[in-house]
Formats: C-alpha cells, sequence, structure tokens
C-alpha cells in the first residue's frame, strides 16, 4: 500500500493531486488526530494484503474533503476523530457503496459506543485494545466486504437483539432474503437456495428495499445492519451447500 498523508484541510492543488495518485488504485481512507495512531492504523491496513492507496487525514474537515475527491472503498475513523460518530453518520447517508469502520479507545461503556457507532452507519468497529493478529483478521474480513464485531464489543445477551417494530415492518421471506443479499448472492442464487423463483426473490428484494427506504441492494443491507434486521454476530454465515431441505425455511414465498 502507498501511503498519502493529510494533516489538515488542505488546498485544492494537493487534494487533486493526490487524487490523481490514486487513479486506478484501491482507495482506502484513515481519519485520526495523532500521527502516532495514524501511522499504526496504515501499517495495519498495509499488513492485511491488498494494494489499495492509503490516504490518511488529520480532521474530520479533512477527511470529508478526501471523501469527495477520491470516493473510498473502506473509510477507517479513530473515535478521537469523531466521537459522537457525525462522520460515521453523514458517511453512512451520503454513500451507498462503501464501507465506514470506526477504532474504539478501551474503557467504560466502550459496547455501548460500538452500538452507537453501528447505529449510525458504521460496517465494522474494531477494539483498539485488541491484539494485532486480531485486528488484522477483522480488517480483512472488512475490507472483503464483512461486517466485524469483536466479542469484547458485543453487548451481553439480551442488549443486542434486533428491534422489533422495526423487524416487523418485514416479513420473514424478506429477512431471509436481506440476509442472503448480504451475503453478496444474487437473485439466482438466493431462489435456487430458497427454492422460490427468480421473479419472487426480485419481488421480495424489492418490497424490502421499498420499506427500508433503499436506493439500492447495498443500501437496503447497510440500512439492515444500523436497524439491527442483521447482526454483526450472525456472520459469517453457515456455509450455505450443501443445498438445505424445503424443511429448512417454512416460510413461503
Amino acid at each position: 500500500m502507498t501511503q498519502v498523508e493529510i494533516r489538515e484541510p488542505a488546498a485544492d492543488f494537493p487534494l487533486r493531486a493526490n487524487a490523481r495518485a490514486a487513479a486506478g488504485s484501491g482507495r482506502v481512507l484513515v481519519v485520526c488526530p495523532s500521527l502516532f495512531v495514524r501511522e499504526g492504523m496504515t501499517r495495519l491496513l498495509e499488513q492485511s494484503g491488498g494494494d489499495a492507496v492509503v490516504h490518511a487525514a488529520a480532521t474530520m474537515d479533512a477527511g470529508l474533503q478526501l471523501d469527495r475527491l477520491l470516493r473510498p472503498a473502506f473509510v477507517w475513523v479513530h473515535e478521537e476523530a469523531d466521537p459522537h460518530f457525525g462522520f460515521v453518520r453523514l458517511f453512512a447517508e451520503s454513500r451507498h457503496d462503501s464501507r465506514v469502520a470506526v477504532l474504539l479507545k478501551p474503557g467504560e461503556r466502550v459496547r455501548e459506543r460500538a452500538s452507537l457507532a453501528f447505529e449510525t452507519g458504521a460496517f465494522a468497529a474494531f477494539d483498539a485494545s485488541s491484539a494485532v493478529d486480531q485486528l488484522l483478521d477483522g480488517l480483512r474480513l472488512a475490507m472483503r466486504g464483512r461486517p466485524h464485531l469483536p466479542s469484547s464489543l458485543r453487548p451481553p445477551d439480551g442488549h443486542g437483539a434486533v428491534a422489533r417494530p422495526v423487524r416487523r415492518l418485514l416479513t420473514g421471506r424478506e429477512v431471509q432474503v436481506l440476509h442472503l443479499m448480504a451475503e453478496g448472492l444474487q437473485n439466482r442464487q438466493i431462489a435456487d437456495l430458497l427454492f422460490i423463483s427468480v421473479e419472487t426473490v426480485r419481488t421480495h428484494a424489492k418490497a424490502t428495499m421499498r420499506k427500508l427506504g433503499a436506493q439500492s441492494r447495498a443500501d437496503a443491507v447497510s440500512r439492515g445492519f444500523r436497524l439491527r434486521i442483521l447482526s454483526p454476530e450472525t456472520f459469517p454465515a453457515p456455509v450455505l451447500f450443501p443445498r438445505p431441505s424445503r424443511a429448512d425455511f417454512p416460510i413461503r414465498g
């Protein structure tokens, strides 16, 4: 990976130069006020594999400027740069094709902060006190599109349940389709797995998007996590093949 450092809201010229330097490469944005921690986050991204260009910003303003110019596929924000997750919310609400993760400081109520981060749109959360190997494993999952929440940040049993009023918006089959969409399956694959027609899958997917107010399948998945219809604890999902029997899916299409 190549690192491009922007410490403060910069002038147009260097920002444009950085955008040109990243052309044709995967783009990753790190936002953290501490130079030492920012460099550590960058090194972790480098060790996680891939050939992405890492752009680093010290402030939310600089991060937003880089986001507008570079449209990074993955953004990693340190809690100190965004203590109330306003950047996370803004980023999640304005973008439907990217992932934003947060690095949380250890301390009291860290699980509550992790829950808040997901509610505002984070795709993954990391505990800064975790071992390097655990951070690397989580980063690899998140950069491949897998939600990640380490056990140290998960709420105790009974406090991380799906919000029932929201979940009741969707039928059981729509929740199943949404879950498989989150796994990256296409309509034909979902139809084969659930023993229903492709047209029925399309109908469920459209209904799910309409009920969640989503503009795309990726947006529906993102909203599913934010509304706790989907949960990071369910990923990675069980192996889908060999194919289950109809008894495994009693809800009619």
